[in-house]
């Protein structure tokens, strides 16, 4: 993601490979303790050099760099201090993955856990924030029956979330956007074709 305010700032999430183990199903990660930076990057000159900017976010186990793996990125549309990661690992050796989404206040020096509402283990795969109102988020992932499309919105900037997911299928959505004409509507792509939904005042946040 670019700064709004100076495109020479940029952020930049990285995984680190795995290794597909045919014998035994699963996913292997690249070494027993990662050694090498990872997570998320940050540039303040256009690019030509990159810090490590991941304090806070989590860490393989006994690894001092490597930070889980960063899915989806979002900053702020005015205060480009603040942005939003979501993570994933599947742990080492073997295990289902862990997700979470974190938030920082000061351009990446520090994350902090930002996912309240938003089930453990929920597979987070996008990021939106409403370029008019920066508190305001949407974020998606996979899918389940008794949470079809997992479409979350936050209206305090990521503090706490709320499923708006009723009408889509059990199926991952993996892309949002805000319609440019009516902010009302939000577009969620998912595996089963695009989906839309029209935005009703919900004074009691059920979604």
């Amino acid at each position: 993601v670019l700064d709004p305010s100076n495109s020479s700032t940029l952020y930049t999430g990285t995984f680190l490979s795995q290794r597909w183990v045919a014998s035994t199903g699963v996913f292997l990660d690249p070494q027993p303790i990662p050694i090498i930076p990872s997570g998320v990057f940050k540039s303040t000159n256009g690019g030509v050099t990159w810090v490590h900017a991941s304090a806070g976010l989590p860490r393989y186990s006994g690894s001092i760099n490597s930070a889980h793996d960063v899915l989806a990125l979002a900053i702020h549309p005015t205060t480009p201090s603040i942005l939003w990661a979501t993570t994933a690992t599947t742990g080492v050796a073997v295990g289902l993955p862990l997700f979470s989404l974190y938030k920082t206040i000061d351009g990446g020096l520090n994350w902090t856990e930002s996912r309240s509402g938003i089930p453990a283990g929920r597979d987070i795969r996008a990021l939106l924030v409403d370029p008019a109102d920066g508190n305001v988020l949407y974020a998606a992932g996979g899918g389940t029956e008794s949470n079809p499309g997992a479409v979350y919105k936050s209206d305090d900037g990521g503090a706490t979330w709320r499923s708006i997911s009723i009408g889509l299928p059990a199926d991952s959505a993996l892309a949002l956007a805000i319609d440019p004409v009516n902010r009302t509507v939000i577009h969620a792509g998912t595996n089963l074709g695009l989906w839309s939904q029209t935005q009703l005042p919900d004074a009691d946040g059920d979604g």
